[in-house]
């Protein structure tokens, strides 16, 4: 009885997501998304926007006036948050935006034709951690150092 107790008690640790770990990853997945919809822009001749809200995120384009998702590629559709966010920054040096968890609309970050990509930055917050990642030419960019949990 008292083994079959410990085994649940690891068992039910187990499938705990620490919320850090669950941060770096989304982080880490953005960033390696991130060159592939600017390599699939290229490739259809057009802008692809990345939608971002505190529910989720996707590839999006714009077309007859609205944001259409990209149905035909599975790595580039909806992907929700696995936990509550709280905020969410991008910055450039050309634009700031912020979504928070009481907006309804989302940022929209284009993705375009060109060879270079501007430098960008996402910053997440979730209720007790932050984390930010820079993005630019490195293929695989690292999560700042000043990302901490608090």
């Amino acid at each position: 009885m008292v083994l079959a107790g410990i085994v649940l008690s690891l068992a039910s640790l187990s499938t705990h997501r620490d919320p850090h770990q669950d941060l770096q990853e989304e982080l880490e997945r953005l960033s390696k998304l991130s060159p592939l919809a600017h390599d699939e822009a290229r490739l259809r001749s057009g802008t692809i926007y990345l939608e971002i809200d505190c529910k989720s995120y996707r590839w999006v384009t714009y077309s007859e006036g609205e944001f259409r998702p990209i149905l035909d590629d599975d790595l580039l559709k909806e992907h929700r948050w696995s936990h509550p966010v709280i905020s969410i920054a991008l910055h450039s040096d050309t634009s700031d935006e912020l979504v928070t968890n009481a907006d309804t609309s989302p940022i929209h970050k284009a993705f375009g034709r060109e060879w270079i990509n501007d430098p960008w930055e996402i910053s997440i917050r979730l209720e007790n951690d932050q984390a930010t990642i820079e993005l630019d030419q490195d293929p695989d960019p690292e999560i700042l150092p000043n990302s901490q949990s608090t």
